[in-house]
């Protein structure tokens, strides 16, 4: 009985490591990201284009809203 907990409780372990590395940490990455332009700085990190395939698309769809946000700020300055 205390294998099979064990084993159970590695396998727990292992898989919410993964989770956390592909989803939850790069997630992070691309609110910090979002953070730092919803405030006005245009010199913030790019955002991740690599990794689960849901993560890629949700980076792209920020970098567009990136680069509308950054042609709507020249209009209204120039």
């Amino acid at each position: 009985m205390i294998a099979v907990l064990a084993t159970f409780a590695v396998a727990f372990a292992m898989v919410n490591m993964l989770l956390y590395s592909l989803v939850v940490r790069p997630v992070r990455r691309i609110v910090r990201i979002a953070d730092r332009l919803s405030v006005g700085d245009m010199s913030a990190a790019a955002f991740p284009q690599q990794g689960p395939k849901e993560i890629t698309s949700l980076g792209r769809s920020f970098h567009r809203m990136r680069t509308s946000l950054d042609k709507a700020l020249r209009l209204l300055e120039g």
